[in-house]
């Protein structure tokens, strides 16, 4: 079953680069919208790096008992 929340690309979208198409997919949104997509995806950001030092801490703990 297709995810509602992805479009079928059309044909027209075919020809044109992903890079364009993000470009064509922001020109639809208003400065609110973009602001709030941006502020989610900072938010993920941090949260991924946050998890990533936790996993290398947690290798690095294992390393040295290990040792």
């Amino acid at each position: 079953m297709r995810n509602p929340a992805q479009r079928t690309p059309a044909p027209s979208d075919e020809a044109h680069s992903p890079a364009e198409q993000r470009v064509s997919e922001f020109a639809q949104l208003d400065d609110h919208a973009l602001i709030d997509e941006l502020s989610t995806l900072t938010t993920q950001t941090a949260r991924m790096r946050a998890r990533m030092f936790d996993l290398m801490a947690e290798l690095d703990r294992r390393r040295a008992n290990a040792a």
